[in-house]
C-alpha cells in the first residue's frame, strides 16, 4: 500500500514538464519529488493500442516507481538496480515504457547478444547509451526478466520486495532467497531464450 496519497501533476505544455522535471522529453510521465507527473506526450499514446488502455498502463507504471519510493524511501530505492526497478514497474503496467518492443522482439535481440546483463555497473540511461540500446528495448528486456524471476517461484519474489526494505544489498538478499545469485539466475533465463527462441 501506498504511505502517503500519490500526487499528480498534468502539463499542457512539453516545455515546462521538461523544465520543472528534467526528465527526457520524450517520456510519457516520471515520478519525482513523490509525485507523477504527467507529459502532454502521454497523447501520443494511441500509436501503441488503445488510448485509455495505454494511459492506464503509464499511470501504474509510475505508480510502481512511487510506491516503493514511498515504502522504501529515497536512500534504499536509489541503491536498487534500475533493471529491477524499470524491469518491475513495466511488468507491473503490462508493458507501459516498451509500448513498441513485442516481447518476441526483446528475446530475439538478446539471442543476438544485444541487450542488457544485469551486473552491478549497470545503470540506465548511461549505460544503455553506451551500448546504443533503445531504452524501450531495455525496459522490455528487462520486464521479461523479471517474469522469468517472478515465476520462479511468486512467494519468493514477494519476500525479495518485502526484504529489500531493510535496506541490504540487493544482490546480498537476492541470493539470501533464491539460494542462487542474480547472474545464476539471468544465465538461466538467457538459456531458456536461447533455447526457446
Amino acid at each position: 500500500p501506498f504511505t502517503d496519497e500519490p500526487n499528480f501533476f498534468i502539463y499542457k505544455s512539453l516545455e515546462n514538464f521538461v523544465m520543472t522535471t528534467g526528465a527526457i522529453g520524450y517520456m510519457k510521465a516520471v515520478v519525482i519529488h513523490h509525485s507523477v507527473h504527467i507529459s502532454p506526450t502521454i497523447h501520443s499514446a494511441h500509436e501503441f493500442g488503445g488510448y485509455d488502455d495505454i494511459i492506464k498502463k503509464v499511470i501504474v507504471h509510475e505508480l510502481s516507481h512511487l510506491n516503493l519510493l514511498q515504502n522504501y524511501g529515497e536512500q534504499i530505492y536509489y541503491r536498487i538496480p534500475s533493471w529491477f526497478i524499470e524491469g518491475l514497474a513495466t511488468y507491473s503496467s503490462g508493458g507501459a515504457g516498451a509500448e513498441s518492443v513485442t516481447a518476441t522482439k526483446a528475446r530475439n535481440l538478446l539471442k543476438e547478444g544485444i541487450g542488457f546483463s544485469p551486473n552491478k555497473d549497470y545503470e540506465f540511461p548511461t549505460k544503455s547509451m553506451v551500448l546504443k540500446i533503445n531504452p524501450q528495448i531495455y525496459y522490455k528486456q528487462a520486464e521479461g526478466f523479471i517474469k522469468f524471476i517472478y515465476e520462479i517461484e511468486p512467494a519468493k519474489f514477494k519476500k525479495l520486495i518485502t526484504s529489500l526494505k531493510n535496506g541490504e544489498d540487493f544482490y546480498g538478499v537476492f541470493f539470501d532467497i533464491y539460494q542462487m545469485s542474480v547472474f545464476d539466475v539471468w544465465r538461466l533465463y538467457t538459456y531458456q531464450v536461447l533455447k526457446e527462441y
